[in-house]
């Protein structure tokens, strides 16, 4: 998903630059510097100090006595400066200032180079203060190299992507950790250690032998049913127990002693095999949606030892009282993301749009106090308020889509704390770095909300008589490869963020296919999909995370998912994508983009990727564009080509369902790239003029696409394809 900003070199900041270039002005009385052109402007200004500005962009600082106030004029700000030297040979170095910014800025990025590179070091973020606040960064740990003289002689510092944001500063220093500061890194090192060795145990979970296994858990009327068997001989003559596990506990932890108070003992038989049934009302915690059971040796009063992986309820074993028909059948459908009520069915129809995506934040969906504009429901989880007046403008959205027969997916967003967003949803560990967030599901309260958030959408968009229209496919939040800005739950290594990640995916699965059988969920990946450069615990590839979810299935069990990727061209500023480098025809490929898609085909057939039956688990390309100003002539014309040379690539590919246009309509806050298959929306034409991309996309898949291919396959079947 973009945002305001290049979609993986982010928003994780904005400020530093602001200190850095602070440190720079210092000593001055009264000096202003501006570029709003949108191209890099060069600083030819004496040295202050030990630093010296080399160049800027979109930035308006003033400096006057000892106070700086910096002004963003447009939406890509950052400044390029002489590193600033050390205080002394100490790792930690941090640099500290006083600021006032009534907004705040939620990330800052730093880089180092030249080049620099599309990975940052992210900063703390500037807090919303309406009085002097001290706000300080350990650089030293954050970004280790930026002292690195042999290797880098210049700082980059970008500070967001919002215009008109001002911040005033002070006192800008770099110096050495305070006593406080000491403490605090140390329990924070502590922290760091036990995620790595939780992270470890994860991983040494899901690759060990058990000597028992849970085969099924389902709902049966009003009891729980566990299956399964022991395997080990002796171990059938000791006293094993099934268990349910905490929501906050990782599958690898001991067992603690809430959760060996759930113990319910079984007998399995001369074969091994065991099953048994307990009330529900008498198992606590086996209600839940995010229940998982495991298999323990007691030994006294204790748990020995867990001696099978976790298992969790299924889904399909959940009654429904819908017969909902099976959604129109898709192969390379034309789709299109950010559907709002600007447009009719007719147009849909008149574009060929099959399939199409909308955004829904969960934030406040839900209450379980009555308020204005909600209405009271029942749920499943019990009795809540729904937000009916949010509601009513999905309703819209969606049903204006079925209308055109387009199958809807919805990608399901959390915003970040920092963003706003005052429910209790966000994961409590979230950085204000981050756009959106994970989901909490470390408390019962936070996963019930959640749950019921859910249970909501799928009561609502899963009705037989369509009343607020039919959603089938539904996105597991945004690019959580990239995590940091578009997932966050903090800085977690990556065993960590997806044992969080796949219990929100499966709780997403169990609440849709409840009441609909052909609903899907999808995990939303980039184009990064083997990328050697990523931020350790903020970024992650996406490869790697795949690997690690169809582990934790064959171990957990298995669940019908399937993947929404981005493949966006190698650089978002080039439609050209026919000429992406950083790609192969292997899966070590760094980058899956259009030019090289089959790659990921070649992934969704094999074994490995396929479901437990032996299904091609299904793939949506929920989000790609390409950037075509509306006064580049020969930009236009490459976007054109590269539609065309999209659905080429595709229709080698029988595991894509459906291509997702991104965007209908170019935005004005997307750091300048213009995706859109039309301009900028204006009073008069809410769609934007069109560009040409806007017919071609309407004739691809029509008679018409042939004469468009002679037209366009020149751009592509004339480039040089070696790599």
């Amino acid at each position: 998903m973009r945002s305001t900003n290049l979609p993986h070199h982010t928003a994780i900041a904005r400020v530093v630059i602001a200190i850095m270039f602070v440190i720079a002005v210092l000593a001055q009385s009264t000096v202003n510097w501006h570029h709003a052109s949108g191209a890099e402007s060069p600083l030819a200004l004496r040295p202050v100090g030990s630093l010296q500005l080399v160049a800027s962009n979109h930035l308006t600082v003033t400096v006057t006595d000892d106070v700086i106030t910096l002004v963003t004029t447009g939406s890509d700000p950052y400044l390029i400066m002489q590193m600033i030297p050390r205080v002394d040979g100490a790792e930690d170095q941090i640099l500290a200032c006083d600021y006032f910014c009534p907004t705040g800025i939620s990330a800052i990025e730093f880089r180092i180079g030249p080049p620099f590179p599309h990975t940052s070091a992210a900063l703390p973020a500037f807090s919303p203060a309406e009085g002097w606040t001290t706000w300080s960064a350990n650089i030293g740990r954050l970004a280790p190299t930026a002292w690195d003289g042999s290797k880098t002689k210049q700082w980059r510092v970008d500070f967001g992507s919002e215009p008109e944001v001002q911040i005033q500063l002070r006192n800008v220093h770099v110096r050495a950790l305070t006593p406080q500061e000491i403490e605090s890194r140390d329990r924070y090192d502590a922290l760091k250690k036990a995620k790595q060795d939780d992270a470890a145990n994860l991983l040494d979970y899901v690759q060990r032998m058990m000597p028992a296994r849970i085969s099924r858990v389902i709902r049966v009327g009003d009891n729980i049913q566990v299956q399964g068997q022991v395997d080990e001989q002796e171990l059938r003559n000791d006293t094993v127990a099934v268990v349910v596990r905490s929501p906050e506990q990782l599958a690898s932890r001991a067992i603690s002693k809430v959760e060996l108070a759930t113990a319910k003992r079984i007998t399995p038989d001369d074969n091994g095999n065991f099953a048994i049934d307990v009330p529900v009302d008498g198992w606590p915690g086996s209600e839940s949606a995010c229940a998982r059971f495991q298999l323990v040796r007691l030994s006294g009063d204790t748990a020995d030892r867990a001696v099978s992986h976790c298992r969790y309820i299924e889904a399909t074993a959940l009654n429904s009282s819908n017969d909902l028909p099976e959604p129109p059948p898709l192969r390379s459908a034309k789709g299109l993301t950010c559907i709002t009520s600007r447009f009719n069915a007719d147009q849909l129809r008149d574009l060929g749009i099959r399939h199409c995506s909308v955004n829904v934040l969960l934030g406040g969906l839900v209450d379980d106090q009555p308020r204005p504009g909600y209405q009271r429901v029942e749920l499943p989880s019990g009795k809540w308020y729904a937000n009916v007046r949010r509601l009513s403008g999905l309703d819209h959205d969606v049903r204006m889509a079925n209308e055109a027969g387009a199958v809807v997916a919805a990608i399901l967003l959390i915003r970040n704390r920092s963003k706003g967003d005052e429910s209790t949803l966000a994961h409590h560990e979230a950085d204000p770095a981050g756009t959106y967030a994970m989901p909490d599901l470390t408390t019962d309260e936070s996963i019930r909300r959640y749950r019921a958030t859910l249970e909501l959408l799928a009561d609502r968009y899963a009705r037989a008589d369509n009343t607020y229209g039919r959603i089938d496919h539904w996105i597991v939040h945004n690019e959580v490869d990239y995590g940091w800005q578009w997932t966050n739950m903090g800085q977690q290594p990556m065993p960590l963020f997806m044992d969080h990640y796949i219990s929100s995916l499966r709780l997403v699965d169990h609440c849709m296919r409840r009441v609909n059988p052909h609903a899907r969920a999808f995990i939303s990946l980039t184009h990064r999909w083997n990328v050697p450069d990523n931020q350790p615990w903020k970024t992650y590839a996406p490869r790697e995370m795949l690997h690690h979810l169809i582990d934790r299935c064959r171990v957990e069990g298995d669940f019908p998912w399937g993947i929404a990727y981005h493949p966006y061209p190698e650089s978002l500023w080039k439609s050209d994508t026919w000429n992406d480098r950083q790609v192969s025809d292997t899966l070590d490929t760094p980058l899956i983009t259009i030019r090289n898609l089959p790659v990921l085909e070649t992934f969704m057939q094999s074994d490995l990727a396929r479901t437990s039956d032996g299904k091609v688990r299904p793939v949506l390309l929920s989000e790609q564009g390409f950037h075509a100003p509306m006064d580049d002539p020969e930009a236009l014309q490459r976007q054109s080509a590269a539609l065309l040379y999209t659905w080429q690539q595709m229709r080698k590919c029988p595991s894509i369902l459906a291509f997702d246009y991104h965007r209908p309509s170019d935005h004005p806050n997307e750091g300048g790239l213009m995706l859109g298959l039309r301009g900028l929306p204006t009073p008069t034409n809410p769609l934007g003029e069109p560009k040409p991309a806007w017919s071609v996309y309407r004739d691809i898949a029509t008679p018409r696409e042939s004469d468009l291919m002679r037209q366009y396959k020149p751009f592509w079947s004339n480039a040089n394809m070696d790599r």
